[in-house]
């Protein structure tokens, strides 16, 4: 297995980061308008309740990626040199990837760690987010057979474009010159 349970310096000086924000929001509310600071509490555990069991399902689900897709079945799927061909696979991947992009973020840092690059990942994610397999039946009914192929096609080409629009960082994205 290719997990690493160590954390950069990046990881967590970025939670830091955002506690930091947090304690700061935390603080305003209460110095500036204190009646606000209880909605606020309790809006906030709302939607955490709300969003945990779709977010304990997301990274449980990266949990078994993780295990069972090793490198050389992203290699063999989806690792493709960079071009048209390519992309439009990986973003017909994203298209047929069900779930927000919120739920699918876990999924794909994983596919990141097996060897997705990242015009690939770019291309993927424009997918992903532009379209879903879970809506395109209520889109067929209401819009059209037409509409839909269109709007697919349309996510195709995009996938494409942003795959190709992201090459000319790959390498600073992937960590610098000698990757």
């Amino acid at each position: 297995m290719e997990r690493t349970v160590k954390r950069g310096l990046g990881e967590i000086a970025f939670d830091m980061a955002i506690f930091i924000i947090l304690a700061v929001s935390v603080i305003y509310t209460a110095v500036a308008d204190p009646t606000k600071l209880k909605p606020s509490f309790l809006l906030t555990l709302d939607s955490v309740r709300d969003i945990m069991p779709t977010l304990l399902l997301s990274v449980f689900l990266a949990g078994l990626a993780d295990v069972w897709l090793t490198r050389e079945i992203v290699e063999r799927y989806l690792v493709f040199r960079s071009n048209a061909k390519g992309f439009i696979i990986v973003t017909l991947a994203g298209i047929a990837t069900p779930g927000t992009l919120f739920e699918v973020l876990p999924f794909i840092a994983i596919l990141r760690r097996r060897g997705l690059k990242a015009s690939s990942t770019v291309a993927f994610m424009t997918g992903q987010t532009l379209m879903g397999p879970m809506r395109t039946p209520l889109e067929i009914k209401y819009m059209g057979l037409s509409y839909y192929v269109f709007r697919v096609g349309l996510a195709v080409l995009l996938g494409v474009i942003t795959g190709f629009m992201a090459l000319p960082f790959e390498r600073w994205v992937e960590g610098g010159p000698n990757n």
